[in-house]
């Protein structure tokens, strides 16, 4: 049992409709920021009825949906919801009405693969989830790393999950760990899924 879905403010470009009779999708390039002031590519797949148009590059967009994160590569996202921010993106001032919102939000349920170590500052506790979902029409499993905010007192007395049950997580993108995997500072969990 896994699932696993994204949403936050995303600026596409370079979009293409393609046909899989019978049914059309739209596809959009795009990078996740992350903490470090660095990025990950990611394409988005969105369905598309014939007769819809692309969206014109530098739109920004709120979106929701399903996603497969490999180790160090290209991020795809089955697109649920695709909400154009209006105005025109080619003006000087489209980004004015926008919130500045660039925090992007990874929630699901996932198995727990190992147990919590902790980071270099003796607090932060590290683990990392087994997570899949339906995406690019199969299933996709991917490793997402998750971080306990050591800094915080909220996480002080939560205890870490144990090794292979299930969590529900939530939690905004924090950078790409060493293993070349997501990494997310957990937000809120709900332990032992099914016990």
């Amino acid at each position: 049992m896994s699932s696993v879905a994204l949403t936050g403010n995303i600026c596409v470009r370079g979009g293409r409709r393609q046909t899989t009779s019978p049914t059309y999708y739209c596809f959009y390039e795009s990078v996740l920021p992350i903490t470090n002031d660095s990025t990950v590519p990611l394409q988005l797949r969105v369905y598309s009825p014939p007769g819809d148009s692309l969206l014109q590059d530098d739109t920004i967009v709120r979106v929701f949906g399903r996603i497969f994160a490999p180790p160090s590569s290209k991020i795809l996202i089955d697109v649920t919801s695709i909400v154009p921010y209006p105005g025109d993106p080619a003006s000087d001032n489209y980004e004015e009405n926008i919130p500045n919102d660039t925090s992007v939000a990874i929630w699901g349920m996932g198995a727990v693969v190992n147990n919590a170590e902790y980071g270099a500052d003796s607090k932060t506790r590290l683990f990392d989830l087994a997570v899949s979902d339906y995406v690019r029409d199969g299933m996709k499993s991917f490793m997402l790393g998750c971080v306990y905010d050591g800094n915080s007192v909220r996480w002080n007395r939560t205890p870490a999950p144990n090794v292979n049950t299930a969590i529900y997580f939530y939690g905004l993108l924090k950078d790409v760990n060493d293993q070349g995997n997501l990494s997310i500072v957990v937000d809120n969990v709900a332990l032992n899924l099914g016990a």
